[in-house]
């Protein structure tokens, strides 16, 4: 074991005092997280806790960090590192001390539940009892997890090594299938049982509660469910989103690349919003009650960890994970479909081909089934993500319905007769009303910083259009000059001929 707390004053000099608080607790702690890790590892006869260290020159905490936890090493004297996972205040948003506890425990929970059914490919992890340290209850021990995040999977300049890939999606394939093997009741996040404590012969009791989520939008408001179905689910996310837009609480802007910031149209997000509302509730699919399944609920590439030889070494991060049925709990991984939230089409990609293939040769073919058909749910998770800050455009739109409906008839041609359309169909909606009257006085009072709204999308597509349309004129121009050059050309050749001959007679 360490030396405990006595020599541990040099490492608490960050600048962040929420920061220094944690690493002091550690520290202080020491000796106790030490002796828990060795009850897991009997075979091990010492371990150490290697303290995050603060470089005043550098200014940077020696800290293994992500967005919501650090990561504290602890090495057993046979080489084996366990990590101390403790959840650490994000700085753009607060969140109650009673929301990071369930967080927290989630994230345990449904780690020590997955690692059970693949521990080839989740990480196993351990809790220590409350009380037992300051930090108990936002804490707890993981394996740890070796290899890097997979760029190979989007290839570099258009190359991909598909040997490579479809190494790590033989593997994506195991882990689905895998998880597939255990089902729950109801939709939301797994929490472990209060009254049960795991040990060699009795695994983890867990129960579906509340859902947790990624998105900043959900987390000012206590945690929804769980519920009974995905229509539910899904409806109360996009309530949750509309009450955020009527409320003038939905501070997201236009997009991150715009410089100056631009505000985003509310009444485009709102209407969006109503629409995917009524294709979740006319969806059949969505309705159904019965099993659900765990899925990842922060997918991108962060997320996963893969050997030099493209196999997977760990799904890691899954304290945003949740129960949903199996439509959805086995669609394509996020991080294999990049961002398509504003295409058109709902063709399958390389990487959905390969999960496909590998799905069928097994015999799987409920699972190739589900890659096959399931555009509506890539789409309605982007939408109800982070990444709605801004409004889809018109092929997203269409795409969001084609995904859900199969079919179109008669689509709009311009965002402006999507918009129109849809205001129709909602026209009774008061706060949809009070929200364009709002929209439209914000526009008239501050026209600088109004951006991103149909009336300016349509202008630019006018630009484009009339460009388009000169530089065909131009074109047709272009050939017609060289069509009359080469018949004065041919005129010209015919008349020296006849001339010769002429001469000739």
């Amino acid at each position: 074991m360490s030396a405990g707390p006595a020599g541990a004053s040099s490492v608490l000099k960050s600048p962040a005092p929420q920061v220094d608080s944690v690493v002091s607790q550690i520290a202080e702690s020491s000796s106790v997280l030490e002796s828990f890790a060795l009850s897991i590892r009997p075979s091990e006869r010492s371990a150490h806790i290697q303290l995050p260290v603060f470089d005043p020159e550098t200014k940077i905490l020696n800290w293994k960090r992500g967005g919501f936890n650090a990561h504290t090493p602890l090495e057993f004297d046979s080489g084996h590192q366990v990590l101390l996972r403790v959840r650490i205040p994000r700085w753009d948003f607060t969140i109650s001390d009673a929301l990071s506890r369930l967080y927290s425990a989630s994230d345990y929970a449904t780690m020590k539940t997955a690692h059970r059914v693949a521990p080839s490919f989740i990480p196993d992890a351990w809790r220590m009892d409350a009380g037992s340290w300051p930090l108990a209850d936002i804490s707890f021990f993981v394996d740890h997890a070796s290899g890097s995040r997979p760029a190979h999977l989007w290839g570099h300049n258009g190359e991909y090594d598909k040997p490579k890939i479809r190494t790590t999606i033989r593997d994506l394939a195991s882990l689905y299938v895998s998880l597939s093997s255990q089902s729950f009741e109801g939709v939301g996040s797994l929490y472990p049982s209060a009254t049960a404590t795991p040990t060699a012969n009795q695994p983890l009791q867990v129960y579906v509660g509340p859902m947790l989520s990624y998105e900043a939008h959900y987390r000012s408001s206590p945690p929804l469910g769980p519920f009974k179905t995905n229509r539910e689910a899904k409806t109360a996310k996009i309530d949750c989103l509309l009450h955020l837009i009527e409320n003038g609480k939905y501070k997201w802007f236009a997009s991150q690349w715009v410089q100056p910031p631009r505000p985003a149209q509310p009444v485009l997000m709102y209407l969006t919003l109503l629409e995917v509302r009524a294709l979740v509730q006319a969806c059949e699919e969505m309705g159904r009650s019965g099993p659900t399944y765990i899925r990842h609920g922060d997918q991108n590439l962060g997320c996963i960890l893969t050997h030099e030889d493209g196999s997977l070494s760990a799904i890691v991060d899954w304290e945003f994970a949740y129960t949903c049925p199996f439509e959805e709990a086995f669609a394509t991984p996020t991080f294999l479909l990049g961002s398509y939230r504003d295409w058109r089409p709902n063709t399958l990609g390389i990487h959905q081909d390969m999960l496909v293939e590998e799905f069928e040769s097994r015999g799987r073919h409920d699972l190739a089934s589900v890659i096959k058909g399931c555009a509506k749910y890539s789409r309605l998770n982007q939408l109800l993500s982070e990444s709605f800050h801004s409004p889809l455009n018109l092929d997203g739109l269409l795409g969001m319905e084609e995904a859900f409906t199969g079919t179109l008839v008669d689509p709009p041609a311009t965002l402006d007769e999507w918009m129109a359309r849809a205001r129709l169909r909602h026209s009774d909606n008061e706060r949809l009303k009070q929200l364009q009257r709002d929209w439209e006085a914000f526009s008239a009072a501050h026209p600088d910083l109004v951006g991103h709204s149909p009336a300016i999308a349509n202008e630019e597509e006018e630009e484009e259009k009339e460009e388009k349309e000169e530089k065909e004129e131009k074109e047709e121009k272009d050939d017609d000059d060289e069509l009359k050059e080469v018949k004065v050309n041919e005129n010209k050749e015919t008349a020296e001929e006849k001339g010769r001959d002429d001469d000739t007679d």
